[in-house]
């Protein structure tokens, strides 16, 4: 793990306030002004989300360790919407509510959303073979629509790193997945699968008989008014594109990027938060698709995953959503609709908690109880965290001690520098210069054990000495 550098940012470049600008008014860092007006948003945004919003996200820009657009609406009606930190560090350009970002699997709604179109308009049937359109594919007898939607098909995930970082066609992609041994049979497990939106991706084109993203733009794009939206090229990056950042380990940030289109309808599509918003209605408002269509959507098969989205519950009210995750940039799309609420958010770091941003983002936007992500007073030794204190196996050569020293909790690795380690819950802390998140438990007989997330690289230990 390298050197140590603890980068802040100026607030007054980073962070600009650009409450409920239309595309238009965000031309510079959108890619045209294409997409109708949005609803008029409220008189002016309640003054308790704009302080409970900026609270929640001002730290954690000072701190150099998230970046991105926020929107909340309420009653279909935009009532918050900010840019946070840099969109391009190395320039000194910020966020605001129109930069566009790569979403990552928040594509996945609009590939399940595109197969019930082709279903509604009789092209297509849910328990439908594979084979029918992917004839030769391995086991394609036994895999049905339904079962790629659900994430049920037994398929585990395709390795992207195959693409030696440069863009590949679908059907290399496509052929990557039918080397690929099922871990379990068709329909016996839910495993979230990024191989089964791929081959849906490829499905849409047969039964379409037009590209992947050309029906997406025709069928979904354009009847929702998105035009801030499209297929993601890495050699011809759209104009007002976010660059998406990763920590280096003891160090700053690197520009991060990843090969696209790589599988198109599993996580290749950008956009921004208006647009985002826009499609969110699709979901309010029941169209694109039939009532049945929707229906089955929003109904959970194995565990909380429907047709497409997760259906499950925040802060005490049902949530419709999906995240998304691609290197450098982390979405989510929540809608609660019996609250009439939509929260979305698009970050372009990699930072470990962003989850937690958005269940409080949430609390914010219900008027619930909210809570910052990472403290930062005096901790005492009688802390539930202080327990964790100690020296803890980290691989076979090297080890990291916790240790609580001036009210402060600090992470050491063996032979590195010093880092502030702070909790975020009461048994976990986040390392900034390392974009790590440790969780500790203890056992009844009092061993302590790990799970971190160093960046990319999942770490698990036990305490050897206790301090």
């Amino acid at each position: 793990m390298p050197q140590a550098r603890r980068q802040r940012d100026d607030l007054t470049t980073l962070c600009q306030s650009v409450r409920f600008l239309v595309p238009c008014a965000v031309a510079a860092l959108g890619s045209g002004c294409t997409s109708p007006p949005l609803p008029p948003p409220l008189p002016a945004p309640p003054t308790s989300i704009v302080a409970r919003v900026d609270s929640l996200l001002l730290p954690l820009v000072a701190d150099s360790v998230l970046s991105g657009s926020i929107l909340i609406a309420h009653d279909g009606r935009i009532v918050f919407a900010k840019g946070y930190g840099a969109a391009d560090r190395e320039h000194g350009i910020p966020n605001a509510p129109g930069t566009l970002f790569r979403i990552g699997s928040v594509t996945k709604p609009f590939t399940a959303i595109a197969i019930m179109q082709l279903r509604d308009a009789g092209r297509l049937e849910l328990d439908a073979a594979l084979s029918g359109y992917l004839p030769g594919f391995p086991h394609a007898d036994s895999i049905t629509i339904r079962q790629l939607l659900s994430h049920t098909s037994g398929l585990p995930s395709y390795n992207w790193t195959l693409a030696d970082n440069r863009p590949q066609e679908l059907g290399t992609v496509v052929n990557w997945i039918g080397e690929l041994r099922q871990t379990s049979a068709p329909g016996e497990e839910y495993q979230y699968s990024n191989s089964g939106y791929v081959l849906l991706a490829r499905i849409i084109e047969r039964a379409s008989g037009k590209h992947y993203i050309e029906f997406i733009r025709e069928n979904i794009l354009a009847r929702r008014g998105m035009g801030n939206t499209g297929l993601y090229a890495m050699d011809a990056p759209p104009a007002g594109m976010a660059q998406g950042y990763s920590r280096t380990e003891y160090g700053g940030f690197s520009r991060a990027d990843r090969p696209s289109p790589l599988g198109r309808g599993d996580g290749d599509l950008y956009s921004n938060v208006f647009d985002l918003f826009r499609f969110s209605r699709a979901l309010v408002e029941g169209d694109l698709i039939s009532r049945d269509s929707w229906g089955r959507m929003l109904t959970p098969g194995l565990g909380t995953y429907g047709l497409g989205w997760h259906i499950g519950e925040s802060c005490g009210e049902r949530v419709i959503y999906h995240p998304g995750d691609v290197l450098g940039y982390h979405a989510n799309l929540q809608v609660f609709p019996e609250r009439r609420t939509t929260v979305v958010s698009i970050f372009n770091t990699d930072f470990l908690l962003s989850t937690l941003v958005e269940r409080e983002l949430a609390a914010i936007a219900l008027g619930r109880p909210w809570r910052r992500i990472l403290q930062d007073g005096d901790i005492p030794s009688e802390a539930p965290i202080a327990r964790f204190v100690g020296e803890y196996g980290l691989d076979s050569s090297s080890t990291f001690t916790l240790s609580l020293e001036g009210g402060r909790l600090y992470f050491q690795e063996s032979g590195k520098a010093r880092c502030w380690a702070r909790p975020f819950s009461d048994n976990g802390v986040y390392i900034a210069e390392l974009n790590a998140r440790i969780t500790f438990e203890e056992s009844s007989g009092g061993e302590a054990r790990y799970t971190g997330l160093f960046g990319l690289f999942l770490v698990t230990g036990r305490r050897v000495r206790s301090r």
